[in-house]
């Protein structure tokens, strides 16, 4: 998906369910905080917090300009949890 497609799933999201990108942004920076974290971790993480939006995919746009504004740095890579969901997810960490 490209940047326009995730930020229309971020703002559908924002406007159809509990997902608030700045909610989303400091969940994710707070769980960095303890170390290094894959993507579904974050995203599991903002969903325990309440931050659940219609699509994960808004979780998206989130990362995204995060690693943009270089707040946070992919570290690795490792298998997903969730079957059938695609190859390797990238680790991030705080820069």
């Amino acid at each position: 998906m490209g940047e326009e497609g995730m930020i229309a799933v971020a703002e559908k999201a924002e406007e159809v369910s509990s997902f608030s990108i700045e909610a989303a942004t400091a969940c994710m920076l707070g769980q960095l905080l303890g170390g290094p974290k894959d993507g579904e971790a974050l995203v599991w993480g903002c969903r325990k917090a309440g931050n659940i939006p219609h699509d994960d995919r808004a979780f998206g746009v989130v990362v995204k300009q995060l690693h943009k504004n270089g707040l946070i740095k992919r570290v690795g890579y490792c298998s997903r949890q969730r079957p059938g969901t695609g190859g390797p997810q990238s680790v991030w960490a705080l820069t």
